[in-house]
């Protein structure tokens, strides 16, 4: 019996780290900082004009491109490309050439997202005026599993995923980066 109940405290205190962890992601998916998402799961605002903008591969992005959304709208991993003074989300502000590492998305995504914020900041130090808090960085990419290289998008949107109809960001002259 004794070895039973020293089965269970091991358990209970093996479950403790994964407690913490859950109720830290749980505080800050239900928005503890104040904001548009003060109570409960953060919920977007509806976009209007989802459907609208060519489908594009982000090997065909340029920079300076907008979107409503960054997730493939299809299995050829296009997104949908819109003029900028339509209503839009997101703005792709670079495009990168980066080896292939990792068929896992989240593997992907880990190594993108520090190129891109450094991307981020060259544009952010040429221009006047914009707040790097007010924007959120999302990468995404066209990732085919033989290939030695693949393209990775860099987005940038406002933190409370509003909707604009202008440029978010000055454009720079390149639009392809190695």
């Amino acid at each position: 019996m004794l070895e039973g109940l020293n089965r269970g405290r091991r358990r209970a205190a093996g479950a403790a780290p994964a407690l913490l962890i859950l109720l830290l992601l749980l505080g800050c998916a239900t928005g503890e900082e104040k904001g548009h998402h003060d109570a409960g799961p953060m919920v977007l605002p509806p976009v209007p004009n989802a459907s609208e903008g060519q489908l594009t591969e982000p090997a065909e992005m340029a920079e300076g491109a907008c979107l409503n959304g960054t997730d493939a709208t299809d299995s050829g991993q296009r997104r949908r490309v819109l003029p900028c003074t339509s209503p839009h989300r997101y703005e792709v502000y670079a495009v990168l050439k980066l080896p292939n590492p990792s068929r896992a998305e989240q593997e992907r995504v880990r190594e993108a997202i520090p190129r891109c914020e450094e991307e981020l900041q060259r544009v952010l130090k040429a221009s006047a005026g914009i707040d790097r808090k007010q924007l959120m960085i999302d990468a995404f990419d066209d990732y085919r599993a033989e290939a030695q290289q693949r393209i990775v998008a860099c987005s940038v949107a406002y933190n409370d995923f509003r909707q604009v109809d202008a440029t978010i960001l000055p454009q720079k002259s390149s639009a392809l980066t190695e």
